[in-house]
C-alpha cells in the first residue's frame, strides 16, 4: 500500500506560523491485491503500542467514487518518515560495529511489535524492509536510533495461539530478514555480530516466538552474555548467578541515567530500550533467552 503523510492545511483557529497535526494515509496501489478486511479492523481494535501504526479513523470502500483503489483508506496520527529499504542505504554506510547495533534495535522493535500480534492471534504474512516504517521516537532525543512501526495489517492473517513451545509463526522469516540485513555491511568480529548470526540460525531451527526471540535480542545487546552461564555448565548453578548481576545493571542503570540528567540530556531511544529490558527482566526470562542463544 501506498502511504501518504499529507499535511492538513490550517484551520481558522490555528495560530499564525503554527501548522494543525498531521496524519498519514494508507492507499491501495491500483492493481494491487485489496487489504484484508480483518487485519483493518484488528488494527483499528488494538490498544495502543509503541511500534504498531494505530487507526485514528477508517475510510469506507466506495466512499469516495472515481478514486483509482479498491478497498478502504486507513488514517493514522502515526506519521513514517521512510521505510527500512530506505534507511538501509543510510545506514549501511556507517562502520560495521555501529551498523550491527542499529540493525538490532530494528530487530529488537520488530520483535516487540510481533510479540503483541501473536498474543492477539495475528501473524503477519509478510516481512519485508519495504513494508516497515521508520518514525522519529515519541519522547525521546530527536537524534538516534528511529522507532520502528508495523502498519501493513492489510497481510495479516488469523494465527490462533497454539500451546506453550509452539513454533513461532514470525521465527523463520525474523530468521531470513536478519540474515539479510547483515550481509548488506562489511562483516564484523563483534560479539553482538556473532550472537545475530547465531540467533538467525536458532530462528531457522528452533522457531521460538517473536517473545523469545525479543529476550534473545536483548541479552545481545545488553547482557548477559554467554560468560554469566559458561557453555554447558548445569542450569542451576549460573541461573542462580543471574539475580546478583541483574542488580548491579540496575544500579548502574539509574546512576549513569541520573548523570545524564544532571548534564541536562534527553534520555535515547536506547536508553528507554534498556530501561524497558531491565525493569521486565527476571531470572527465568534471562535463562531462557541465554538457552535460545547458547544450548
Amino acid at each position: 500500500a501506498a502511504r501518504r503523510p499529507p499535511q492538513s492545511p490550517p484551520s481558522p483557529t490555528t495560530p499564525p506560523g503554527r501548522l494543525s497535526p498531521r496524519i498519514a494515509t494508507s492507499v491501495p496501489k491500483p492493481g494491487t491485491d485489496v487489504p484484508h478486511p480483518w487485519g483493518l479492523e484488528l488494527q483499528a481494535s488494538l490498544s495502543p503500542h509503541f511500534n504498531l501504526q494505530g487507526l485514528c479513523g477508517l475510510v469506507p470502500e466506495g466512499t469516495l467514487p472515481g478514486a483509482p483503489w479498491g478497498g478502504a483508506v486507513a488514517l493514522a496520527a502515526e506519521v513514517p518518515e521512510r521505510t527500512v529499504a530506505q534507511w538501509l542505504v543510510e545506514a549501511c554506510t556507517q562502520p560495521p560495529e555501529e551498523f550491527v547495533w542499529a540493525v538490532a534495535l530494528v530487530l529488537l522493535q520488530l520483535s516487540a511489535a510481533l510479540e503483541f500480534l501473536e498474543a492477539w492471534g495475528a501473524a503477519l504474512v509478510e516481512l519485508r524492509p519495504e513494508n516497515l516504517l521508520l518514525a522519529a521516537p515519541r519522547g525521546c532525543a530527536g537524534t538516534g536510533h528511529p522507532r520502528l512501526l508495523l502498519a501493513d495489517f492489510g497481510r495479516v492473517c488469523l494465527q490462533p495461539p497454539g500451546p506453550p513451545g509452539s513454533p513461532g509463526p514470525h521465527a523463520p522469516q525474523l530468521g531470513s530478514l536478519l540474515r539479510q540485513l547483515l550481509s548488506l555491511a562489511a562483516p564484523s568480529t563483534t560479539p553482538l555480530a556473532a550472537g545475530l548470526e547465531r540467533l538467525a540460525a536458532q530462528l531457522t531451527r528452533l522457531q521460538p516466538s517473536a517473545s523469545r526471540t525479543r529476550g534473545a535480542l536483548q541479552a545481545l545487546l545488553w547482557g548477559p552474555g554467554p560468560e554469566v552461564r559458561g557453555l554447558g555448565a548445569p542450569l542451576g548453578p549460573w541461573l542462580r548467578a543471574l539475580g546478583p548481576w541483574l542488580r548491579l545493571r540496575r544500579g548502574l542503570l539509574v546512576l549513569r541515567l541520573a548523570e545524564r540528567a544532571a548534564g541536562g540530556e534527553a534520555l535515547s531511544l536506547e536508553d528507554w530500550l534498556c530501561c524497558e529490558y531491565l525493569a521486565e527482566a527476571t531470572e527465568s526470562s534471562m535463562g531462557q533467552a541465554l538457552a535460545l542463544l547458547w544450548d
